[in-house]
């Protein structure tokens, strides 16, 4: 609900400055809007809006980055909220519960700070903080691994991160040293067996299977990696799974589960894993 009202305020919020500006205007003025007051509120016509066909919900990660550009912060939500469930499947711990002395450990979490420097050997050395909520870890990534995953370092994306832990000297608690660096659609790729469609045999068009391939066709990868697609298919007397040759292997990208989920419902687009 709140996705799709902050949509409807966004669509309609020109139009929204543009009367606010007018009845100011007309209230410097002296004069009467020729519709009355009734445009900007109060009467038959409050809470009407005149931007709302083919409106599409901000999505939470949207919605999320949309405050912090607004206030500075997130206000409704934290974005590793929307992968809480998730990391199960590719953690070791939560960051609170990070202890001096493990080995290839893994943690997830929001990149929240990010700088780089030269060490004396002239390699590019980057220093990531990683926030899960429960708390924040500086990961140390040097060398080779910083050229191969720099491009996974951005501010504001959710990775998850293995390596070692140790104990940080200047402040007394735990760092970590990287050595591996995963975006969360790798992350998915490595342990989801499949991406799952469940839908009635009663709601699928006559052209449903090239509009499946229209929706999954720009998230196919170049290599032969990527997630298998399921379909279940229902009817009231049977049901059965439809596995999508490896042509169709899909990268799950957050962009790829949204487009799905906005077409045949949150409910019926679910990444299965073993």
């Amino acid at each position: 609900a709140i996705g799709y009202k902050r949509a409807l305020l966004l669509a309609n919020q020109d139009d929204a400055v543009g009367l606010a500006e007018q009845k100011a205007r007309n209230a410097d003025s002296g004069l009467t809007d020729l519709f009355g007051d009734d445009v900007m509120g109060g009467g038959e016509n409050e809470g009407r809006y005149n931007h709302f066909d083919n409106l599409r919900c901000l999505s939470f990660r949207d919605r999320l980055s949309r405050e912090k550009d607004s206030l500075g912060l997130f206000l409704t939500g934290h974005l590793v909220d929307e992968y809480r469930h998730e990391f199960r499947y590719f953690v070791d711990s939560r960051i609170s519960d990070l202890r001096v002395g493990l080995d290839d450990h893994a943690v997830g979490g929001l990149i929240v700070g990010l700088r780089t420097m030269k060490s004396k050997r002239g390699e590019t050395i980057a220093f990531v903080t990683l926030d899960d909520k429960s708390g924040r870890v500086e990961v140390g990534i040097f060398g080779d691994l910083f050229e191969q995953v720099r491009e996974k370092l951005q501010k504001d994306e959710i990775v998850i991160i293995r390596g070692s832990t140790s104990e940080d000297e200047f402040t007394g608690g735990v760092r970590m040293r990287a050595s591996d660096v995963y975006a969360i659609e790798d992350a998915r790729i490595r342990k989801a067996s499949n991406l799952k469609l469940v839908l009635h045999a009663s709601a699928l068009c006559d052209g449903f299977v090239d509009e499946l391939a229209t929706l999954l066709t720009p998230f196919k990868p170049r290599n032969a990696l990527g997630c298998p697609v399921a379909v279940k298919v229902i009817n009231g007397a049977s049901q059965g799974d439809v596995i999508l040759g490896d042509e169709w292997r899909v990268i799950p990208h957050d962009d790829l589960l949204q487009v799905l989920k906005e077409k045949y419902g949150s409910e019926k687009v679910t990444l299965q894993y073993t």
